[in-house]
């Protein structure tokens, strides 16, 4: 499954301008890349360079400049560096070194006093992300409705499976992941990625980076 998420950001990247990679997009190539190389998809990483090195990209959105850009793989202690492997006692080590008092209480599976003491609803937001990755995906979800903005419920839902199937609820997980894979975004794709190869998606997860 892997591999076919990362093919389809390939070639996502690909069809979204015949002449140039938007720098943004540049980002997420390089760092399928580099999620191939450790995870043995060698065609992939290939044909990654491949359109690394034949494309220009862009490098500057008002003036619209292009350049190419010659693509050397890294060393796989930096490729581990800059994705390293997701564990889960250290994300609760991180969620607790945040020493906010909504997260302490959610930690403490005091989630009354947690939803009490929030600010907004972005708060509200991590703190069900929270009860994801303590496993109480069944409180999560009951507090997902009470979220007023729609891209705050969406992004439960994506790491409502992302978390399922770091804990080894596969099937239960791809009933959420398929929906997201079929929106066909290329950050989505590469989160998942990073999810099956057991990787982090971006620093700072579960909590968005809006």
């Amino acid at each position: 499954m892997t591999e076919n998420l990362l093919n389809k950001i390939i070639t996502k990247i690909k069809e979204c301008n015949p002449q140039y990679i938007h720098w943004i997009h540049l980002q997420y190539l390089e760092d399928t890349i580099e999620l191939a190389h450790i995870s043995g998809y060698k065609d992939i990483v290939d044909r990654g360079i491949n359109l690394i090195n034949n494309y220009q990209f862009e490098i500057d959105f008002e003036d619209e400049q292009r350049e190419f850009k010659t693509y050397e793989l890294p060393t796989n202690d930096i490729i581990t560096k800059n994705l390293p492997k997701i564990n889960n006692d250290e994300l609760i080590k991180y969620i607790n070194n945040l020493r906010e008092p909504h997260l302490d209480k959610t930690l403490s599976n005091n989630y009354k006093k947690a939803f009490e003491i929030a600010k907004n609803e972005s708060q509200k937001e991590e703190i069900i992300l929270t009860q994801l990755v303590i496993g109480d995906v069944e409180n999560a979800l009951k507090y997902h409705s009470e979220l007023q903005e729609d891209f705050r419920r969406d992004n439960v839902l994506l790491i409502t499976g992302l978390e399922l199937y770091r804990q080894g609820y596969h099937e239960k997980a791809m009933h959420y992941l398929q929906v997201q894979i079929d929106k066909n975004s290329i950050f989505i794709l590469f989160w998942i990625a990073c999810i099956l190869e057991g990787r982090m998606p971006w620093f700072g997860y579960p909590y968005p980076d809006y």
